[in-house]
């Protein structure tokens, strides 16, 4: 609507003035509703906003306390809440920092007193050592001079004792003591003294590259144990306390192994023989998911009880999966039969399809191949391995709502083989290009690779105390101390 224009240049209607930001001498009497509400005065309205849509103030401020009541109750609802998860996740990581590094500094310690303690074993024996070459060589010595001054002493008391007959002039007495003036022309035996061989201590150069070496190195991940499962590709590994099931590429046979390698059980799941197990996952109650290559959702519970759940579809076949705690059912899964499109499909318990995910924000399908799905329970994010025909490979990020968050395509060549998620919602991938592990923060960055190893890395997952499972193409099994 026009605004009729008011003649004074000051209006008050007992709230404060407000000076127009145009023109110092004047007070705003109405917004501009085609300049997005800006306030005016007067003068504006007779120059700037000349013909626009005018509103008095009470209506604009109505609408902008509309507006903030709203980034207001956004703000209390969510970011608040928001952040106190972030807050505590930070204050979480920071007392494990705190406490890891105490360990580790515990360790370093631990380990110099160790090494003191060598030296100084090292620096008592070689005085012990020296002690006794002394003392043997002295007994020498000492043998010799008891001996020489045996020798003097005889001398001395015979030169005395010569002195006197001398000096007596008596003629009996130097006839008759030829004993005693014979000693003076006795021949000094063992007058030389012995050579004793003399020792050193001769210190080696101190290089500090190899006592480095010997005192040991800060590392990132530190393997526990390493054992081979079977000779096959290992396809999953699905973590129970301190223990992980294992299956492996062609394999219908899961088997629960501890870290030293040893088979605790196995549980055989009956397909035909062109099938093959895909895919495993926890559940509750312990309970292992199965996905099945057929469509078959089989669920193995305690005492070898095991039950087909659910069928995701006559040309529909399942890639991977993943279970949230709250039961929710993840499946990656390609379907079609002349035309193969993957898609990501959230089930019930029942099988109900809850939510899917096909297409990115731009409308282009998201997946190839859906080779492999994580979840974290903790944001309820999603991440999948999609494996592409013409060498594309990536990883796909999505949030909360199924929705596209991110693609993490690597350096090329890139060729993902698993995914999961940490702790602290970290995204960890292994890469059999690369060989290696990498560390993605939870937007998608890249941190740093975890691990380089000689075997290409087929699977991952990462145990409730940090300890990091990673399953091999050759069938072998490592287990590392990890740190992100």
């Amino acid at each position: 609507m026009m605004w009729p224009p008011p003649d004074p240049k000051e209006v008050s209607d007992g709230n404060p003035k407000i000076q127009c930001s145009l023109h110092d001498d004047y007070c705003v009497i109405a917004a501009c509703e085609t300049c997005d509400d800006r306030l005016v005065c007067i003068q504006c309205m007779n120059s700037s906003c000349f013909g626009h849509t005018l509103c008095n103030l009470e209506e604009v401020a109505e609408r902008r306390k509309q507006n903030i009541s709203c980034l207001l109750r956004d703000a209390e609802v969510l970011a608040i809440p928001k952040l106190e998860v972030h807050l505590n996740q930070v204050r979480r990581k920071r007392v494990l920092l705190s406490t890891h590094c105490d360990d580790v500094s515990r360790n370093i310690r631990k380990q110099a007193q160790e090494l003191k303690r060598s030296v100084d074993t090292i620096c008592e024996k070689l005085v012990e050592e020296c002690a006794v070459f002394q003392k043997r060589k002295d007994d020498i010595l000492k043998t010799f001079e008891d001996n020489i001054s045996k020798d003097h002493a005889e001398l001395l008391d015979s030169i005395s004792k010569v002195k006197n007959i001398i000096s007596s002039c008596k003629l009996q007495d130097i006839l008759l003591h030829e004993d005693v003036i014979s000693v003076l022309s006795k021949p000094q035996s063992k007058t030389c003294v012995p050579v004793v061989a003399a020792v050193w201590f001769t210190p080696t150069d101190v290089d500090m590259v190899k006592l480095n070496r010997l005192f040991g190195t800060m590392q990132r991940s530190v393997p526990i144990s390493e054992f081979e499962h079977i000779p096959s590709e290992v396809r999953s590994i699905c973590i129970v306390g301190e223990q992980a099931w294992i299956t492996c590429d062609g394999n219908k046979e899961l088997y629960l192994t501890n870290k030293e390698g040893d088979c605790v059980r196995s549980i055989k799941v009956y397909t035909y023989s062109m099938n093959q197990i895909m895919d495993i996952c926890l559940g509750a109650d312990d309970s292992v998911w199965v996905a099945r290559r057929d469509g078959i959702m089989t669920q193995l519970m305690p005492h070898d009880v095991r039950e087909d759940r659910f069928f995701i579809g006559v040309n529909a076949t399942a890639y991977s999966l993943y279970v949230f705690n709250d039961g929710d059912i993840v499946i990656g899964l390609v379907e079609g039969v002349f035309r193969m499109r993957g898609k990501l499909v959230r089930y019930s318990p029942k099988g109900e399809v809850l939510d899917r995910a096909v297409r990115d924000n731009d409308g282009n399908l998201l997946f190839s191949t859906p080779n492999k799905v994580r979840g974290c329970d903790e944001s309820r994010e999603i991440a999948v391995v999609n494996l592409d025909n013409k060498g594309h490979h990536s990883v796909v990020i999505l949030d909360a709502d199924m929705k596209f968050k991110l693609n993490f395509k690597g350096k090329t060549p890139f060729h993902p083989s698993d995914v999961c998620f940490d702790s602290g919602q970290n995204i960890l991938i292994s890469d059999r290009a690369s060989m290696s592990v990498m560390l993605l923060d939870s937007h998608g960055r890249m941190c740093r690779n975890l691990l380089v190893t000689t075997l290409a890395p087929s699977a991952i997952r990462i145990q409730g105390n940090g300890d990091l499972w990673t399953g091999f193409e050759n069938g072998m099994v490592r287990v590392y101390k990890y740190a992100p």
